[in-house]
């Protein structure tokens, strides 16, 4: 007499397929939580050099944080962000009047804002400034360049 169902050979069969579409599931899952943070870090990153550029633009020519302290890194303003080498930096960066949730949630104590200014450039009475933000344990930066 035929009996109907499956036999242990199709049932593990099955389970092996299944396992091994589950892992790649949890490994898409993984990777793309990553890019969902990185995603995030980069974007607060930038929204922090654009705030910062929009300050800067709104000050005097001759303003203090508009002062070219560092003539030595005008040719590498985009790189200059060791102590020493920048003309200004906020450490640790601090954002006055923002306290809600989502902003206390992204450790903002983790991004260092720098600007390096260059008088003179590119032509006489102008000011290049580079506005630089750094974070993370590898030190990932974007940097925002403008012409005052």
């Amino acid at each position: 007499m035929k009996e109907k169902g499956f036999t242990l050979i199709e049932i593990l069969i099955a389970m092996v397929i299944l396992g091994t579409a589950s892992a790649g599931l949890v490994h898409m899952q993984i990777a793309s939580s990553n890019v969902l943070t990185n995603s995030r870090s980069l974007t607060t990153a930038v929204t922090l050099a654009q705030d910062k550029m929009e300050q800067l633009k709104g000050l005097g020519i001759n303003h203090s944080d508009l002062a070219d302290t560092n003539p030595g890194n005008n040719g590498s303003l985009k790189q200059s962000t060791a102590e020493g080498t920048t003309d200004h930096r906020e450490d640790p960066l601090v954002i006055e009047e923002e306290t809600a949730p989502a902003l206390l949630d992204m450790r903002l104590d983790n991004y260092k804002r720098f600007w390096n200014v260059a008088d003179n450039t590119p032509s006489a009475g102008r000011k290049t400034v580079v506005v630089i933000v750094t974070w993370g344990p590898e030190y990932k930066q974007v940097a925002l360049a403008s012409v005052l």
